[in-house]
């Protein structure tokens, strides 16, 4: 197997390079790096400057294939030199470097803008919305701006993401930007947990890929370095991985006698077991200004309490939804046309004058079709779904009674027309209450515990283990050549070896030597070693309060205005004087009675009686006289 560089469109054999001591590490959830050393004075110029991008190949001599092996950009070169020789190091690091060092960032909504315009260098257009009506109707762009506050957990409609989610739009970002990265869409991310939201500011798309991972410890990541153009990101759970079995074949005993295997050490961590996961999601939700505390447990096993030992029992704190209500008071009576009482109210001079109602001859509608009620205090609004009010005249007949200040003495009755103008509903008496406001809290997450359980509950085991080979991974474990996302399984060891389906961390290669060290375990930037680093994953989450602000640029104070709306009641609901349709004027004793329907009865030829003037001849005195009379003029029959 011969070595191959490319480097700025040159390929060249190591060799040719001229160079020597090719050493590979993979990392999980952290960059993996290539070494070399070339030969030569230590103050000549480099062959590879610093950010340059190499490729690594290798060529099978039998077969005259070649497979990429490494793709990464020159970070350091380190220079040394002695009394015997000179050499410069080159360092190499793999992909998730440009994931170290790129910060993270989403897009937040920056409200609209009319058109034509012109996106500033930060602005994305989201899309358009029309206001208005043709022919004024305007179209504005809407606007969003990349921030370093970042909510993970969120999508960009303010929706639920899960943990594999965030993790893909993070790559995604970082391939937008140049990361020399790309994803296998037949291999999407495994870990597809629902997680709290994480609101955190200028964070890496490293560390964010991380603070997703906290929630599945039993998650690897790694890079396939045999596809192009670039090297394939995955990520996925212990349950997921395929397995790679190594056989220890030995020969008495527990002596080691496969002479590939030289060196290794298996722990069993039953210290890492956790017996019960408890999460207590606490929100504190605001309704009309009052702060309501709730908690919402989520734990496994069902009959898990928390006070286990070792168990992991944590507090999560979620932004909790703020709502805001109106009320309405509404007082409302059935309208009583036929009762006396009704115009009386409706008429305050009643009141004042002595005249009281005694009887309702007749009455109608002079307006629009009524409602059942009369609106008396409050008022009728918008939101008051199925309610309505429409204001009413009302005539009627009625007969009157005057009468003297002692209140028993009859001076007159009368017959008139009378009229008032009400508001009608048909809602009766009652406290409305309408939503006004909302903003929605923090969905809570289902299944976590579960997850977290089913992730620190099996055993894993802890240790590592060296091949020697005449090639790395070239008899003994070639799967790993390419990728490193492998459970690990010994043969011929203990049983429990054979699918104890450890975790591989790390595999270090030596090429010059053809030593390759497989490390597995519990993910040691991730895992808990212990219960305070279990907890440690949930200290350090933000609650996410900005999370409606993402959406539509915002701040959500939780407060809303609401206009009034709707008619109030009529205050002074009478109609003019009406016209009187019988006078009757009377001492209880002796009584005048006016009626003008008398006219008719009598003679169609008169319609008014007036106060006249007519002369009359006084028989006592023989003389021609004068009075004033109520009379009609003067008619034929």
């Amino acid at each position: 197997m011969s070595w191959l560089l490319t480097y700025n469109g040159t390929t060249k054999s190591f060799a040719e390079w001229g160079l020597s001591n090719l050493r590979r590490s993979r990392v999980s959830q952290a960059e993996d790096t290539v070494s070399f050393t070339a030969p030569g004075l230590y103050d000549a110029a480099e062959l590879f400057p610093y950010g340059s991008t190499i490729t690594l190949s290798y060529k099978n001599d039998s077969s005259g294939a070649v497979a990429p092996w490494f793709y990464g950009r020159v970070v350091q070169v380190p220079r040394s030199g002695s009394g015997t020789e000179e050499s410069m190091d080159y360092e190499l690091a793999g992909p998730w470097w440009f994931l170290d060092n790129l910060v993270y960032q989403q897009i937040w909504s920056a409200g609209m803008r009319p058109q034509p315009y012109t996106l500033a260098e930060d602005e994305v257009k989201l899309g358009e919305e029309t206001i208005g009506e043709t022919p004024d109707e305007v179209v504005y762009d809407l606007i969003g701006v990349y921030k370093s506050r970042v909510i993970l957990g969120q999508d960009p409609a303010g929706d639920p993401r899960s943990s594999g989610e965030v993790i893909t739009d993070v790559i995604n970002y970082a391939i937008a930007s140049g990361a020399p990265i790309q994803l296998d869409p037949e291999d999407p991310i495994e870990p597809d947990l629902e997680i709290p939201f994480d609101e955190q500011q200028d964070i890496t798309c490293a560390e964010a890929i991380r603070r997703m991972l906290r929630w599945s410890p039993d998650a690897v990541t790694w890079f396939d370095y045999s596809t192009t153009p670039y090297p394939t990101f995955h990520c996925a759970r212990r349950s997921a991985l395929e397995s790679l079995s190594l056989a220890l074949q030995p020969s008495s005993g527990s002596q080691i006698s496969n002479n590939q295997i030289s060196n290794l050490q298996v722990i069993p961590r039953s210290d890492l077991i956790v017996p019960a996961v408890v999460l207590k999601f606490e929100q504190t939700n605001t309704i009309d200004g009052t702060e309501y505390e709730s908690i919402v447990i989520d734990k496994f096993p069902l009959a898990a309490t928390g006070r286990e030992f070792a168990a992991l029992t944590a507090t999560l704190q979620l932004a909790g939804f703020q709502a805001n209500y109106v009320t309405q008071k509404v007082v409302s009576t059935l309208i009583p046309l036929i009762e006396d009482s009704f115009w009386t109210a409706h008429d305050p001079t009643y009141l004042t004058t002595g005249t009281q109602v005694s009887a309702v001859i007749g009455s109608s509608i002079k307006s629009a079709t009524p409602y059942d009620y009369e609106l008396k205090e409050g008022q009728i609004q918008d939101w008051m779904t199925g309610k309505h009010a429409r204001e009413v005249t009302y005539t009627a007949q009625v007969r009157t009674t005057t009468f003297d200040t002692d209140l028993t003495t009859k001076l007159k009755e009368e017959i008139r027309s009378v009229s008032c103008t009400i508001i009608t509903t048909d809602a009766v008496s009652n406290t409305y209450t309408q939503l006004a406001s909302l903003v929605t809290g923090e969905s809570i997450p289902v299944g976590l515990a579960k997850a977290l359980y089913d992730s620190l509950h099996p055993l894993q085991y802890e240790g590592s283990v060296t091949l020697t080979e005449e090639e790395c991974c070239s008899t003994v474990a070639t799967a790993l050549r390419a990728a490193s996302g492998f459970v690990l399984n010994l043969t011929g060891g203990l049983t429990s070896w054979e699918t104890m389906n450890a975790l591989i961390q790390k595999v270090d290669e030596d090429v010059d030597s053809g030593r390759t060290t497989i490390s597995f375990g519990p993910a040691e930037q991730l895992s808990p070693q212990d219960l305070v680093e279990r907890l440690r994953a949930n200290r350090g989450r933000g609650v996410a309060f900005s999370f409606i602000k993402r959406t539509t640029g915002e701040s959500s104070s939780g407060s809303a205005t609401v206009a009034l709306s709707g008619p109030t009641p009529l205050l002074n609901t009478a109609g003019a004087s009406g016209q009187t349709k019988l006078l009757v004027v009377t001492n209880n004793t002796q009584k005048i009675t006016l009626d003008p329907a008398q006219i008719a009865a009598l003679t169609s030829a008169v319609n008014e009686l007036k106060i006249r003037k007519v002369s009359v001849c006084d028989s006592e005195t023989g003389t021609v006289r004068y009075m004033l009379t109520i009379a009609s003029e003067v008619f034929d029959e």
